[in-house]
């Protein structure tokens, strides 16, 4: 029961980051898959993602 719990949990953010991660207007020309590349290794871009914190100038 728990195991199948865990997966349903785990598919609804599965879905959330990756419409999250969709609706991104300043990199609309980045495919998903850089995006979601960007999501997973840049610390700031999932809370620009979630909170529309300005992403750091390099």
């Amino acid at each position: 029961m728990r195991n199948r719990v865990l997966v349903q949990n785990l598919a609804a953010l599965n879905r959330l980051a990756v419409s999250l991660i969709r609706t991104d207007e300043k990199n609309a020309k980045a495919g998903m898959r850089a995006r979601r590349k960007k999501a997973g290794c840049d610390a700031s871009y999932p809370e620009y993602l979630l909170f529309e914190v300005p992403l750091p100038t390099k």
